[in-house]
């Protein structure tokens, strides 16, 4: 009887560890995801700020010859960027800090009182996270291609001296401050790819949680 009896508990102490290892995993996911969306809200509103509103995704112009007090070459912006674009890529941002830190605090709970996911609410966790997969991949192709066309129109198709990076230093003579658009919106793509690529890891363990669930409830 003894000899049945313990490796029964050894099963069980195994589970309960591995349940909890899940449990930190989802912790540290959606940790990573809550400052991912910050390092993407922040610097497009600083970017939003700084350009009055406007913005540079997508934005199209041409670099002109001045003329008697004007300064000899300067930009000029023939049509600034959709709003929708950097609208969407904070929206996203936004959603991403809430939805990590509430899934962060119901896994943190879950750890602290030894409750688990019911199958139905797996369910519904899988359907969000896919969502917040597109959401944050749709985010990313947005600013990688509208970051691209910005610097395509700052640097007149590499026909300048200097790369996008440096032209944040160099007098475009706009009417909005551009001494740091380099830095914010390449911050927001890459932690934007960043959060993408956190949502894709996520998935596994999902999709694991999940089946351990199932199997759970059909033993019951």
């Amino acid at each position: 009887m003894c000899s049945s009896f313990y490796p029964s508990v050894n099963t069980l102490d195994r589970d309960m560890e591995l349940d909890r290892r899940l449990l930190l995993a989802h912790c540290a996911a959606h940790g990573l995801s809550v400052v991912a969306g910050l390092l993407v809200v922040v610097p497009m509103a600083l970017n939003g700020s700084a350009f009055k509103g406007r913005c540079a995704l997508f934005s199209s112009g041409y670099w002109r010859t001045g003329d008697g007090a004007e300064p000899s070459e300067q930009l000029t912006v023939r049509q600034w960027g959709p709003p929708a674009a950097c609208q969407f890529a904070t929206f996203v941002g936004i959603f991403t800090v809430l939805y990590g830190a509430a899934q962060g605090w119901r896994y943190l709970f879950y750890l602290h009182g030894r409750h688990d996911d019911t199958l139905f609410s797996s369910f519904l966790t899988v359907l969000l996270s896919v969502c917040v997969l597109f959401l944050s991949g749709g985010a990313g192709a947005i600013l990688s291609l509208g970051f691209s066309s910005w610097c395509d129109t700052v640097t007149d198709n590499d026909a300048r001296p200097y790369s996008c990076a440096e032209s944040q230093s160099v007098p475009l003579y706009l009417d909005v401050d551009t001494s740091s658009f380099y830095t914010e919106l390449s911050l927001a793509q890459i932690t934007d790819i960043l959060n993408f690529i956190n949502s894709i890891s996520e998935k596994p363990l999902l999709i694991f949680s999940s089946f351990r669930r199932n199997q759970e409830e059909l033993m019951q």
